[in-house]
């Protein structure tokens, strides 16, 4: 092939390239594409043969830089067609009357017959995104965020019962041993001289343990999607136990199954070789410790009164002067009084004080609370679930130590020490 043959067919090549580059590109008009070729091949018909070979190469010849053009100018017209588009009331009407050119121009002159049908005119009326009208009421968006466990109720807590010195037996029945019945005692003699005779009895006391428990019932559906619904089922249940073990061990009448309050064995104030004037709440306090003493239990000693006996405790004035009252056997935040604490617990009722030595008051743990699942009946076919909570305790005290606590109003305590007037 002569040079002049190979010239020919490197031109045909290249123009056959540059047009099939074009062709793939729609970023200019037909006359337009014809133009560049034309233009182009002008150019590098002149050009020897080696300048059309150097063209001609597939990587970075004149058909590479065409085709690199293209992708170029291409992504500019992505662009530019990717700008949002005007969507005022305005432009959707001009729009459509550019679309309707003809149907309008026929409606001006009257030629219906020839002109385009009129197309609807719709606008859209863009609204400001907000949550009221872009997330139609929905529940889930924005998203919402639960907080974990259960915020519970307010109520009184079993608070005495938890501060109640409690130890741990195995043992039914309990059984302990009173001392009675003391006759008789030393005296001093001469020689020869008989000695005094003395004796006691003996008799034994008994508890059995007490059970206190409560039960609930819950579908397995709800435990699995509820992942906390049995820690607080459990809560509950043993905040309920607890507080029946506490108001049993307040106010309970001893019986069979239940436990004797320590309310309902205390004895009611009754000394009354003291005496003042005008007495106050800590008078009464100062009292009911007196009689304690005096019948000589010398334990440690623990007052529980309502809050709001101690607020006005803390409140009270001289009439006269309207100077605080603290007497000198109290502490300076009035929580003590002759060395006794004084307990706020909202357990024991407004104008009543309970004072006495506790731990004569015991509490033996037979079994612990604990908690128990399972089935009963038909519960396993009806996918349901009972759960217990229950424990068993001895309450137990000497008929011997019931003087070691003290339960009476303070209006009764006060109207027994005040002094008369003379």
């Amino acid at each position: 092939m002569t040079q002049e043959e190979q010239k020919q067919a490197l031109l045909d090549s290249i123009k056959s390239q540059v047009e099939g580059e074009f062709s793939k590109r729609s970023f200019a008009t037909k006359e337009a594409m014809e133009s560049a070729i034309k233009d182009s091949m002008k150019t590098i018909e002149g050009l020897d043969l080696e300048g059309l070979r150097a063209i001609g190469k597939t990587n970075d010849g004149l058909v590479e830089s065409i085709r690199t053009m293209g992708i170029e100018i291409t992504e500019l017209k992505k662009q530019r067609d990717s700008k949002p588009e005007d969507l005022s009331i305005r432009a959707q009407v001009k729009a459509w009357q550019e679309a309707n050119k003809e149907a309008i121009e026929g409606l001006r002159t009257r030629q219906l017959g020839t002109a385009p049908q009129l197309t609807p005119l719709e606008l859209r009326d863009p609204e400001t995104m907000s949550i009221a009208n872009s997330l139609n009421g929905s529940a889930y968006l924005p998203r919402p965020v639960v907080m974990p466990g259960i915020v519970d109720l307010v109520r009184k807590q079993p608070t005495f019962w938890d501060r109640l010195y409690k130890s741990t037996i195995n043992a039914n029945p309990l059984v302990w041993v009173n001392k009675t019945n003391k006759e008789g005692a030393a005296a001093f003699i001469g020689e020869g001289v008989l000695k005094p005779l003395a004796s006691f009895d003996l008799n034994t006391q008994t508890s059995t343990p007490k059970k206190v428990a409560e039960r609930m019932k819950v579908s397995t559906e709800l435990l699995y999607d509820l992942d906390y619904i049995a820690t607080e089922m459990e809560k509950e249940i043993r905040f309920e136990v607890e507080t029946a073990a506490n108001t049993a061990v307040l106010t309970g009448v001893a019986s069979s199954t239940n436990p004797a309050g320590i309310t309902t064995i205390a004895s009611p104030f009754s000394l009354t070789s003291v005496s003042t004037l005008n007495p106050t709440n800590v008078d009464a306090i100062r009292a009911a410790i007196a009689q304690i003493r005096s019948l000589n239990f010398n334990g440690t000693l623990t007052a529980y009164m309502n809050p709001i006996d101690i607020a006005n405790m803390d409140m009270e004035k001289a009439s006269d002067s309207g100077v605080y009252m603290l007497p000198p056997f109290t502490s300076s935040d009035n929580t003590v009084v002759k060395g006794v604490r004084i307990i706020e617990d909202n357990n024991i009722a407004v104008g009543y004080l309970l004072i006495g030595d506790m731990d004569l008051y015991r509490i033996a743990m037979h079994q612990p609370f604990h908690i128990k699942w399972g089935w009963e009946n038909d519960d396993f076919s009806r996918n349901l679930v009972t759960v217990i909570g229950e424990m068993r305790f001895h309450q137990w005290y000497s008929s011997n130590h019931v003087g070691a606590w003290v339960y009476d109003t303070f209006a009764n305590i006060k109207l027994a020490i005040t002094a008369p007037i003379v």
